[in-house]
């Protein structure tokens, strides 16, 4: 009777859990189906799943309306150097403090820490004050600098770093290697999985990113896709197909980086210490 209950128990368990995904896949699935639907299909009544015909119409209709290939290579350079410089620079300042001793290091570290408590909107003005002061509205310069490095990449990386021991880096001076070098050569190569991870949080933050684009670029020279894409609701009338088209086009990238880097970020979570 008890195995039974248990059985029991854990089937029930099952189907909760199958329930909650599926109403988390549920918006992803509609935003897929309308992507590919005929405008008349989109509001019918009971909802049409499975688009008939399927066309691509909407997609070569948003191209016409936006520059789309714009708001691409925006949004890739974008993240590409944002990613980039937050692994060198994330990962140079969590050595720097998980390594290297020197005065007031840990009241430094809980002082930086600390700064993550502060919601964001809160840093919003002061940081567009000092990119107006610096002349860097509207440049690459405004819209990259302010995030080339994240408190929460410094905390991942010192986690991952504070689990090395130290007697790689300790061989590698007594072999003659520069701190730099020690930290390139012998660290950096012991760290990708956890480069890996923050790497994909990087890219997923800076490609979706909308609120800092939005503040500091006003020309479609510099917009990137999810500001590019916002101005459908507004110039062209609201259109759900074009809406849904290009909500499937800006997330492709994202999934395709998360889908080949998934075992990374799961093994560089574990080894850092955040389950």
């Amino acid at each position: 009777m008890r195995e039974l209950l248990s059985h029991a128990v854990k089937l029930l368990l099952y189907l909760v859990v199958l329930a909650v995904a599926f109403s988390m896949l549920l918006p992803f699935l509609w935003m897929l189906s309308t992507a590919f639907k005929q405008p008349a299909q989109i509001l019918a009544l009971p909802p049409i799943w499975i688009p008939r015909p399927i066309t691509f119409d909407n997609f070569v209709q948003l191209m016409k309306a936006v520059p789309f290939g714009r708001f691409f290579l925006n949004s890739a350079i974008n993240s590409a150097v944002l990613t980039s410089s937050q692994l060198f620079l994330c990962a140079l300042t969590g050595y720097a403090f998980a390594k290297l001793p020197f005065p007031g290091r840990n009241w430094l570290f809980m002082l930086i820490v600390s700064s993550m408590m502060v919601p964001g909107a809160v840093t919003l003005i002061p940081a567009f004050l000092v990119v107006v002061k610096l002349g860097w509205v509207n440049t690459w310069w405004g819209l990259l600098v302010p995030r080339m490095a994240t408190v929460f990449g410094v905390f991942f990386m010192r986690q991952f770093f504070m689990n090395l021991p130290d007697d790689y880096s300790d061989a590698a001076r007594i072999d003659g290697a520069s701190e730099f070098g020690t930290f390139w050569r012998i660290m950096i190569p012991l760290c990708k999985p956890a480069l890996a991870t923050l790497g994909t949080f990087a890219f997923i933050g800076t490609w979706n990113d909308f609120v800092w684009p939005l503040v500091v670029v006003n020309s479609d020279r510099l917009k990137t896709l999810p500001l590019g894409f916002a101005v459908l609701g507004g110039h062209y009338g609201f259109h759900f197909e074009w809406t849904m088209a290009a909500a499937v086009l800006t997330i492709l990238p994202v999934l395709m980086v998360f889908m080949a880097l998934q075992e990374y970020v799961i093994r560089g979570i574990a080894l850092t210490g955040l389950r």
